[in-house]
């Protein structure tokens, strides 16, 4: 397996790669400093001055989240950075999923328009549900940017977890038994993951896409208006703040 020169120290170049990444998800999420998923709001006319929809707001709570993740300079290892960041991005797809089931939004429209989101989630239960992986020794962690090539030799001497072992073993339990097989009790296990900046690219795609299915959508508009917008919002907050 031949490493880009460019990798040590390991610390720099994850820095390197997390920047990159931050910087491309302020970019498309925050071009004005406010989260593009404020931007809901204006799908849901004030019926009164009172009137708040919290879509807009729940989503950009957990954009920052992500945002200061992408921005924390003390992750130091490729492991730290990405583990971290399917994290964060996980977090959002759970709730921009809620939202398809409320609106019914076709599984293949989905499928097909969302693909990121299934990525995401199979490396989310690769750390949250790892099987047979906590009984391998010391893996390795790389961004598949570190590598420049496979050698016929590498697949020979090293158990290599990347993209097409993660689609296959953890997208559902069918092949759990093949999985106990190859990794129970192993060394030289080595994990390439997904280029940050090349992912968080895709996800900034898809976020974009899902305002445009509610904005877009005079149907699901009204489906999440009656569940997400509280008429008298704002008249019993101030009630609130003078108690």
């Amino acid at each position: 397996m031949l490493l880009k020169p460019e990798i040590n120290p390991r610390a720099e170049y994850t820095q390197k790669k997390l920047q990159s990444a931050y910087k491309v998800y302020r970019n498309e999420t925050f071009p004005k400093d406010e989260s593009i998923m404020c931007s809901i709001h204006d799908s849901f006319p004030k019926s009164s001055e009172n009137a708040h929809n919290c879509l807009g707001c729940n989503f950009s709570d957990y954009s920052e989240l992500l945002s200061k993740y992408l921005n924390n300079s003390s992750v130091s290892t490729p492991f730290e950075a990405f583990s971290g960041v399917i994290w964060y991005s996980y977090l959002l797809i759970e709730r921009f999923e809620k939202v398809f089931k409320i609106i019914k939004l076709h599984e293949e429209y989905r499928s097909r328009n969302f693909q990121i989101f299934g990525v995401i989630k199979r490396w989310t239960n690769f750390f949250k549900h790892p099987k047979a992986f906590i009984l391998v020794h010391h893996p390795e962690y790389y961004f598949t940017d570190e590598i420049q090539s496979y050698e016929k030799e590498d697949k020979e001497k090293y158990i290599i977890i990347d993209q097409a072992f993660i689609d296959n073993y953890y997208s559902n339990d069918s092949e759990n038994a093949k999985l106990y097989g190859l990794l129970t009790n192993k060394r030289n296990v080595v994990v390439i993951m997904p280029s940050l900046p090349e992912l968080i690219a895709e996800f900034c795609k898809a976020q974009v896409r899902f305002i445009d299915v509610i904005s877009n959508n005079e149907v699901f508009r009204e489906l999440l208006d009656e569940r997400t917008t509280l008429r008298n919002y704002f008249e019993n907050t101030n009630l609130i703040a003078k108690n």
